[in-house]
Formats: structure tokens, sequence, C-alpha cells
């Protein structure tokens, strides 16, 4: 990736990944970050959020499993984020918030809450095969 070359061009960089971390779009900033050259913890988290949000939100499997792969993810390291986002998702869920409700689900034909959601798609290694 390229990096800024004046402070002008990083300040409208700057402005660019704000705005798309306004409105969640994660895989956005996280190239915007890493034409900013900010760190590896903090590009990883926004390549952790983008993860998520395809994975709470949008619940888009082929979405997820292709950043997991762009983003050079384990087996291990998303089998600890997908715990991650279950255990939040739950706790988000007990105060009130809508995201792990049941969805219907194109490919099983049912609704399915976040938990069957990941079952189904990411358990056992499930993601890596395809």
């Amino acid at each position: 990736m390229e990096s800024v070359s004046s402070n002008g061009e990083e300040q409208d960089v700057s402005k660019d990944l704000e705005e798309g971390l306004r409105q969640k779009n994660f895989v956005r900033a996280e190239g915007l970050a890493r034409i900013l050259n900010r760190s590896e913890s903090e590009i990883r988290d926004y390549q952790e959020k983008a993860f998520r949000h395809h994975v709470v939100e949008v619940r888009n499997p082929q979405g997820a499993i292709a950043l997991a792969r762009e983003f050079n993810f384990t087996k291990d390291e998303v089998d600890q984020l997908l715990v991650k986002i279950l255990q939040e998702a739950s706790e988000e869920e007990a105060q009130g918030t809508v995201e792990a409700r049941r969805r219907f689900d194109m490919r099983t034909k049912r609704y399915l809450d976040l938990e069957e959601w990941v079952r189904e798609y990411f358990k056992g290694g499930k993601w890596q095969k395809r």
C-alpha cells in the first residue's frame, strides 16, 4: 500500500479514516490506517471490527470468511474472535441490544440466533474448507 507524502494528504486521509469509522466501514479504515502507517495493533483492531461487523450486524458468512482469509487470521484466531463476539453479543442482548436476535438465513432457510449462525458457518473449521 502507498503512504501519504505530504501533511495535507495525511490530513485528508485522516479525515477519510474518521469518516470510515463513523460509517462502520472498518475494511476501509483498515486500509487507510495502513496508508497512514498506523500501529499494527490499531490495524488489527480495525480488522477485528470488520470481521465482527460481518458476523454480528450483516450476518454475511462469505464476507466474514473472505476477510478472515484476507487478514490472514488463523483458525485459532477466528475461534477466539468468535468466542469474544458471542460473549459480547450475549452481554449486549442482556442489556436490550438487538444484534443477537434471530435472523433469517438464506442457505438454511431458517431463523438462526447468532450462536446457531456461528455454529452453522464457522465451527469445526468449516470456513477453511470453502
